[in-house]
């Protein structure tokens, strides 16, 4: 019986001390949490002003030309051989002034050899069959081809033979007679006649 009050006893201070115990934290608590100060907010940036600037009209745009729309120098036109004594047509002395920069034939020294191949007669045909005005070899050269191509052939003949001789002469004969046999007759009448029309050799 004693140890049954003895019991209870214990229990009730047990349980008056954990009521203490709870009592005593909740008085150590404060009654308001602290508070946290509060960081200061940065001062705006302030905006700078902005200047206004006087309105000066729309920019005028910029044209670009085209470079083949562009105006071309004014080149002088090469001038075309022609001379009122030459008795060929200014077609045919346009021509000829062509071939004769083609091939690089002095055009008084081409003028010179058609003289004495055919005086000028583009329709003439010698008694062995050579014809035009540079009195071409029919075996050789189409004996239809016009008076221009007449030309271009026969000048074209005598520039090669320049190239392979290197002596005016030479290349006459050649012409004259197939290849140089070192007769100088013909290649002498081409440059006297070569001469009349302004040729310095």
């Amino acid at each position: 019986m004693i140890a049954r009050y003895a019991k209870a006893a214990a229990l009730c201070a047990l349980a008056a001390l954990l009521v203490f115990t709870v009592a005593a934290r909740r008085n150590a608590q404060p009654a308001t949490e602290p508070e946290v100060p509060v960081a200061e907010a940065p001062a705006p940036t302030e905006t700078p002003e902005v200047t206004e600037t006087a309105w000066v009209g729309p920019l005028r745009d910029t044209v670009t030309i085209p470079e083949a729309e562009l105006p071309a120098e004014d080149e002088p036109e090469p001038v075309k051989f022609y001379r009122e004594d030459v008795p060929l047509s200014e077609d045919l002395q346009a021509a000829l002034d062509d071939i004769c920069q083609e091939t690089g034939v002095d055009i008084n020294l081409a003028l010179g050899l058609i003289q004495t191949e055919s005086n000028f007669q583009a329709d003439i045909v010698s008694p062995t069959g050579d014809y035009g005005l540079c009195q071409l070899n029919y075996r050789y050269f189409d004996p239809t081809m016009t008076p221009e191509d007449n030309l271009r052939s026969g000048i074209g003949l005598l520039g090669q033979h320049l190239q392979t001789y290197g002596d005016t002469s030479a290349a006459l004969t050649a012409y004259n007679r197939g290849h140089d046999d070192g007769t100088r007759y013909y290649a002498s009448v081409v440059l006297s006649n070569a001469a009349g029309w302004g040729y310095g050799g």
